[in-house]
């Protein structure tokens, strides 16, 4: 229910659609009773959330925290500079430096990525 003003001046109470679904060609809206159940367990969920600092997590969003998670494990256990000192080519050296910096421990790496680009080059 909505209050509008008429052309007269005068005010009036007129039903609004809440949700206007298409099924099959014809046009269905939530009931007040789904409407009043729909409000009242989003206002619940997002009360108790904020109540208890409940984080609302998608499932997809989770899924690639664990994949961000899982893949910054695996760099921790890499020896970058090791990795560097054992490197064949330059472009090897290269790569393997870049990936570092992308991690940002670039820095951790310097020192290695120096000494072993000057072999390559001496």
């Amino acid at each position: 229910m909505r209050t509008v003003n008429t052309k007269n001046g005068k005010k009036q109470v007129v039903s609004v659609p809440i949700l206007k679904l298409k099924a099959g060609g014809e046009k269905k809206q939530m009931t007040e009773p789904q409407w009043t159940g729909a409000v009242s367990s989003y206002a619940r969920k997002y009360a108790l959330q904020g109540l208890f600092g409940i984080a609302d997590v998608d499932v997809d969003e989770l899924e690639l925290q664990q994949e961000v998670i899982h893949k910054k494990e695996q760099v921790k256990k890499r020896d970058f500079s090791q990795e560097i000192k054992q490197a064949n080519t330059k472009d090897e050296v290269v790569k393997i430096a870049t990936e570092a910096k992308s991690f940002g421990l670039g820095k951790s790496v310097l020192e290695a990525y120096t000494e072993k680009i000057k072999e390559f080059e001496g």
